[in-house]
């Protein structure tokens, strides 16, 4: 759910919403409006405050299920280049690196 909406449903002007939360109403009207993405540690605020309604990847326009698998995927990538890395000898010269991450 996006912040704005949540607000809304909460029957909030901005203004409670900015003092519930402890930031300026300035933020709070432009993460509304998509202008501005919050740091991560005022998304775990807005998280919290709304009680998981407002997730932060609510900020980038994606559902829960695409940001999950785009972590998933992730993670797999990143485990099969450890993989790979592991397998060269500890001796192993940058350039063998850079031709086992190409293949």
């Amino acid at each position: 759910m996006k912040l704005e909406q949540y607000i809304e449903k909460q029957q909030k002007t901005l203004k409670q919403a900015a003092e519930e939360l402890g930031f300026a109403y300035e933020d709070i009207r432009r993460y509304c409006k998509g202008a501005v993405i919050p740091r991560p540690e005022n998304m775990k605020k807005i998280t919290e405050w709304s009680k998981g309604e407002v997730q932060p990847n609510d900020f980038y326009g994606i559902s829960h299920e695409a940001f999950m698998k785009e972590m998933d995927d992730f993670e797999k990538e990143m485990d099969a280049d450890f993989r790979r890395i592991n397998h060269l000898d500890e001796k192993a010269d940058i350039n063998q690196i850079l031709e086992v991450k190409n293949d």
